[in-house]
């Protein structure tokens, strides 16, 4: 298991901390993503873990032992980085074997090894083929083998993936997965882009302007996430977010935000919602629990003012006065300036505080 306890980076001249303060439990054999825009400090504490970088303050601990100031290649830590760093001139072979010559493994064990991490990346065909002549996600396979066939306890993947092809990437998505099954590594996974973040992590821990902002399992994170950041981060397109106050208007419940009411049925509340517009709160609405309605009474009535085709999901913007909402729209759309409505679960809004924290219907 991996703790990071109080864990900050200050670089000279900068007036931010690149990680601030940052306090995260990592379970043996759990695959944690470390999720959030460039510059968030993702990647500055994934060097930290692995010994890249020390920090200005905190401490790391593995298996319960601070290894801060234990040197990289004792701390049974694997990195692979995004630019695949193999040696294209030498073959796959000489690639998979270089880490354990360096350490001087005798070659009948260096040779086993091999063996052993091809046939499992599927790489056994390649070995005698130079790594300049192989396919993108070849070239990121055998630098994950490099890693691999030095048994490390822990895997740091920082953007393994971003320079693959869709297709590719899809494959190597598959791959990371079975590799997690089988070898029942601890994952530690560094990125930008939430769709291979939810597809292979356990937890996601996202991260903005150097702090955690929230850590959760991915299942929960994506239903209900707690902070207004991430439902700001998270999902394409992102929550529709309103600043505004509840009120009652013509026997109705009311969201007032810039000028417009969005109507809301009662029920939709938790009860320690004030009403009045010294009462600000931000309303989120995601973007495919919102659904076009010819009803008399709807969410929000205006007229389509963008339209983005995606293929099966297209993405509608329905506007009425300075208000705007994005929505999820599948099969026959309305044509661009036409009247539309929108209505939505009530048990789908999210309700943040002034703060930007989640209030729940329950408290």
């Amino acid at each position: 298991m991996i703790e990071l306890l109080d864990l900050t980076k200050e670089y000279p001249g900068s007036n931010q901390a690149a990680v601030d303060h940052v306090n995260l439990f990592i379970e043996k054999g759990e695959t944690m993503a470390l999720l959030g825009p460039s510059g968030c400090g993702k990647t500055s504490t994934l060097n930290m873990i692995v010994g890249l970088e020390k920090p200005t303050s905190g401490d790391i601990l593995i298996d319960g032992r601070s290894v801060v100031n234990v040197p990289i290649e004792k701390r049974g830590i694997g990195l692979v980085f995004q630019d695949y760093a193999v040696f294209t001139s030498m073959t796959v072979r000489k690639n998979l074997a270089f880490g354990l010559e360096v350490k001087k493994t005798p070659p009948k064990i260096v040779a086993s090894e091999v063996a052993e991490t091809a046939d499992f990346l599927g790489l056994t065909s390649k070995l005698e083929v130079k790594a300049r002549n192989l396919s993108g996600s070849e070239l990121q396979r055998v630098a994950i083998g490099r890693t691999l066939v030095t048994k490390p306890s822990i895997l740091l993947l920082d953007e393994p993936l971003s320079n693959l092809e869709p297709e590719a990437r899809l494959a190597m998505r598959q791959e990371l997965r079975r590799l997690r099954q089988e070898l029942g590594l601890t994952i530690i996974y560094v990125t930008h882009d939430q769709v291979e973040a939810l597809s292979l992590a356990d937890r996601l821990a996202i991260m903005n302007f150097g702090r955690l902002i929230e850590v959760e399992k991915t299942s929960i994170i994506i239903e209900r996430p707690k902070v207004i950041e991430v439902a700001q981060f998270l999902g394409s397109p992102p929550m529709n977010l309103l600043g505004g106050f509840f009120h009652e208007r013509e026997g109705f419940l009311a969201f007032r935000h810039k000028g417009t009411n969005l109507r809301l049925p009662y029920k939709s509340l938790p009860p320690n919602v004030k009403f009045g517009d010294q009462n600000f709160y931000y309303l989120g609405l995601r973007p495919e629990d919102l659904k076009l309605t010819d009803q008399s009474d709807p969410l929000l009535l205006g007229q389509i003012s963008a339209i983005e085709y995606r293929g099966f999901d297209n993405v509608i913007t329905v506007k009425d006065g300075e208000l705007e909402l994005k929505a999820l729209a599948a099969g026959a759309i309305p044509k661009w300036g036409q009247a539309a409505g929108l209505t939505i679960d009530p048990l789908k809004l999210f309700i943040f505080n002034r703060l930007g924290r989640l209030i729940e219907a329950e408290s």
